[in-house]
């Protein structure tokens, strides 16, 4: 890597003009009257410009064109400077009054050319506008030249003996102080002189306007913004009217030229292998696109940009004067903290702006028609070099600052700011990528008062930006407008209730439901949260089972007080804002940053959870991160911690006879109660506890009767009771032990086997495995005679006459919703077949009881019920049902 600034002063590779460390911008300020009375030491002194001077190609021209004029060689009599302000006319004015009056020419290889030996001797009338009082022709030298009459002046002018050479400095400053009526007459005589000179051999005229440039038209447009008075503008224009008739105008500087300039006046050395090794680096690391860096060490190519191409267009910023001072100045400033200049060229990057001098002239008001010193002090000054950077001189922020503020220097709002690939340019290799460049810029932006952000452009303003309006309106933000959002949002947000957690925030709100955990969050700022938390954990509580509290971890409140406070400075922002579109935009999505940081700040200080566990409160750490939402992370929490039964991993055998205890038998419905307020065993949601009964049964742990258990004296044919079967239990069952279980089959069993005549439903334990959803039919036969009950299926006849008719069983077992189809099926054939029948029908579930049809009447009543209850089924949820068709069959 190629040497540092830092490097190369101190190894003497690049050493600077001496008089910089004390240097003041004063000693820049060109006044061509002090230059004639001799006053000032750079300009006034001819050997001291002949060395401060770069001898640009144009000034160069300039030089030779004068001569040759003065030599009778050239036709050329009038030579027109036309610059802005600070353009080098001024300079380029004094050269020429030093080379004619010492008779020296700063480069002798100028009257080779011309093959003179010589300056001519000329008579000078030097001039300067700031001198000039009204008439022109009161003055002592030029007034000899100012005649009626063309060709009168022409005599006075070859009576002089030798070429008489003009140089004139701002006349439109003394043709603004004259009357309008004045200086047209004034311009008049102006013009017959200029003609005149023209047409007497030898003689010359130099003069200067700040108007007439194609290249700087804009800036003459804006003159009366400078000097503030609209007859400097019409004068400078009427200056460049006359002077346009009679030549061409010359820019004696062109931004080319301005490197150059640069090291010509403010370096005394640099080593060639140096300069060129930094140059063809940076080359190299940005690129080269549109950037060239031959030349330019030890001042970077964009320092030219944004001085003399974009600084340079407001009309009051003295082009080369200034833009030389501002540089100067950026020196005095690395040399003055030569141990932290750790970068290769000086850039925009490397104003300091801790000095005094150059804060004045870049923060000058009547010249960028904006203040910014506020801008200054507050963001470069103090947020990025103090804060975030740790006080150091350039610092990344500070450098970056420094860069968007010179940027930020431009007539032309589009035009205005710093592009990430501007500052990458600028900082390279400090900043890697154009990417690094922009998250530099970013929080920049963020963290400061005063920079904006506009179509991905980074600029200062004098007023504060959006992220800092928030930051102002979140100051005036009270306490009790923070709780009530946390509260009335964030809380609303975070702790969401769903089917299985009910959060209450409010312990005088707090009241238990059934089937969901009931979870009580202290809020930070409760005094005393534990006390609270621990009375709603009492052993007495209804439901205490479900029971779950929440404890914030207050050491966060700090964090989460800060981002609401920024959410409620931006919603009055917002409000604010709203007519300016890209503003309100910039401002919404600042808020919804915010609310996301609050929302994660708040979820993540409730990471205690208290629960009881047999008679104690068990205390664990939880992590809210763990689910997309805290409800997520609770349950799954409380699932590994077995404070809540997991039907996946728990085991039947354990849990069923626990939660019965020493009774043999228990309604589904008591089970419900009995496991929200067992603090001995993991609290199960009901459909999780039917599923761990179902596998109960399944396994034989329990028996499920289905519906209400009568005594076992009154079981009937209807009763079924499943034991070691997969079989759903429903809300209506009776749980049942294995021994009870058993002896109610057996009960079963011997009613379907051989009961009593009327016993009616045999074997409708083995239908009812038919799974939910699914219409079963068992189509059974029972013979019937003079003597007795025959066997289930059509076994033989019993003992006795012959039997004449005999019925026919079909069970239909299903769910309400399927029920209707399958019935209505059957009984439209029997209809058809002219088959007499009878109904019976039970249903379980929701929706409990028995119905019996005998005649047809009530049959079709029966069959219309049940088409209404199919309809209804989606509101009627785990009915099951079972329907009998007993058809009487006559037989030979």
């Amino acid at each position: 890597m190629s040497l540092t600034i830092r490097e190369a002063v101190s190894k003497g590779k690049l050493v600077f003009k001496d008089w910089i460390k004390t240097f003041t911008p004063e000693l820049f300020e060109v006044n061509f009257s002090d230059v004639i009375a001799g006053r000032g030491k750079i300009y006034s002194d001819p050997d001291e410009l002949f060395s401060n001077t770069y001898l640009t190609e144009r000034m160069r021209d300039v030089l030779r064109w004068c001569l040759a004029r003065a030599a009778k060689l050239s036709d050329k009599g009038i030579i027109h400077l036309a610059t802005g302000f600070g353009g080098g006319k001024s300079h380029l004015l004094s050269l020429l009054y030093h080379t004619f009056r010492t008779r020296r020419v700063i480069d002798p290889h100028i009257l080779e050319e011309l093959s003179l030996g010589e300056v001519p001797e000329v008579e000078m009338v030097a001039v300067d506008g700031h001198n000039l009082a009204y008439p022109m022709s009161s003055h002592q030298s030029l007034g000899k030249y100012l005649k009626p009459t063309k060709d009168e002046t022409v005599s006075a002018l070859e009576s002089a003996g030798k070429p008489v050479v003009f140089l004139i400095d701002e006349l439109v400053v003394y043709l603004a102080k004259i009357k309008e009526s004045e200086a047209s007459s004034e311009l008049a005589h102006l013009h017959t002189l200029m003609e005149s000179v023209k047409s007497a051999p030898g003689c010359l005229m130099v003069i200067s306007s700040p108007s007439g440039s194609a290249a700087y038209g804009k800036e003459a447009e804006q003159l009366d913004q400078v000097v503030q008075k609209s007859r400097t503008a019409s004068a400078a224009l009427a200056l460049t009217s006359i002077t346009s008739r009679v030549t061409e105008p010359i820019v004696p500087v062109e931004a080319a030229d301005f490197p150059s300039i640069l090291k010509k006046r403010l370096v005394e050395y640099v080593d060639d292998y140096t300069a060129k090794a930094v140059e063809n680096c940076l080359g190299r690391l940005v690129g080269g696109v549109g950037l060239d860096f031959s030349g330019c060490y030890p001042f970077h190519p964009l320092l030219t940009d944004v001085l003399y191409t974009r600084a340079s267009q407001f009309p009051g910023f003295q082009k080369t004067r200034d833009s030389l001072k501002v540089v100067a100045l950026a020196v005095k400033g690395v040399l003055r903290n030569l141990e932290r200049a750790e970068f290769h060229m000086i850039s925009p990057s490397e104003m300091p702006f801790d000095d005094p001098d150059l804060k004045s002239i870049l923060t000058n008001e009547k010249v960028f028609g904006v203040n910014l010193e506020q801008a200054v002090t507050k963001d470069i000054l103090g947020t990025a070099r103090t804060r975030l950077d740790g006080g150091a001189p350039y610092g990344s922020y500070a450098r970056a600052a420094s860069a968007v503020f010179m940027y930020s220097l431009h007539p032309e709002e589009s035009k205005k700011g710093a592009l990430p690939e501007n500052l990458f340019r600028c900082m390279v290799p400090t900043v890697k990528s154009k990417d690094d460049a922009e998250k530099l810029l970013e929080n920049l932006y963020k963290e400061s008062d005063f920079v904006w952000k506009s179509e991905g452009r980074y600029l200062f303003k004098s007023k504060q930006n959006v992220p800092n309006m928030i930051k102002t309106r979140a100051n005036q933000v009270t306490e009790h407008e923070v709780k009530e959002y946390v509260r009335n949002t964030l809380f609303q947000i975070v702790f969401k209730d769903d089917a299985r957690c009910a959060f209450f925030s409010d312990p005088k709100l707090f009241a238990p439901s059934e089937n969901r955990l009931n979870i009580l969050v202290a809020m930070y700022w409760d005094d005393n949260p534990q006390v609270t938390l621990s009375g709603a954990l009492s052993i007495t509580a209804n439901n205490k089972n479900t029971i779950v509290a929440l404890l914030p971890n207050k050491d966060q409140a700090g964090l989460l007080t800060y981002y609401a406070k920024q959410v409620l400075g931006a919603e009055k922002v917002i409000k604010e804002l709203r007519a300016d579109k890209a503003l309100y935009g910039e401002a919404r999505a600042l808020k919804d940053q915010f609310e996301g940081n609050a929302l994660s700040a708040f979820k993540n200080m409730y990471s205690e959870v208290w629960y009881l566990s047999g008679t104690n409160i068990k205390q664990e750490k939880i992590d809210p991160a763990r689910g997309n939402t805290f409800a997520d992370a609770l349950v799954d929490h409380l699932r590994r911690k077995q404070k809540l039964a997991d039907p996946s991993t728990i085991d039947p055998s354990v849990y069923i006879p626990q939660l019965m205890g020493v009774r043999d038998r228990v309604p589904v419905r008591d089970l419900y109660k009995d496991a929200e307020t067992m603090t001995t065993l993991p609290f199960a949601f009901r459909e999780d506890l039917r599923k761990i009964l179902s596998a109960g049964v399944r396994d034989g742990v329990v028996g499920a009767f289905e519906g209400v258990l009568p005594p076992l004296q009154d079981l009937t044919k209807y009763n079924k009771c499943h034991f070691r079967e997969v079989y759903e239990v429903q809300d209506g069952d009776t749980i049942v032990k294995p021994d009870l279980a058993t002896e109610i089959l057996k009960r079963l069993e011997a009613i379907a086997d051989g009961g009593k005549a009327d016993t009616g439903m045999a074997g409708i334990t083995a239908a009812a495995g038919i799974g939910a959803g699914t219409a079963g039919i068992d189509t059974r036969t029972t013979g019937i005679g003079t003597g007795g009950i025959g066997s289930i299926g059509g076994g033989a006849a019993g003992v006795g006459a012959t039997t004449t008719t005999h019925t026919e069983r079909e069970v239909i077992v299903a769910n309400i919703s399927d029920l209707y189809d399958a019935l209505s099926k059957k009984t439209t054939e029997l209809m058809i077949n002219g088959v007499e029948y009878e109904l019976e029908a039970e249903f379980t579930g929701a929706i409990s009881g028995r119905l019996t049809a005998k005649t047809p009447e009530e049959t079709s009543a029966m069959v219309s019920l049940i088409q209404a209850l199919s309809g209804a089924a989606k509101i009627l949820p785990s009915v099951k049902s079972t329907v009998i068709i007993i058809k009487r069959v006559g037989s030979s």
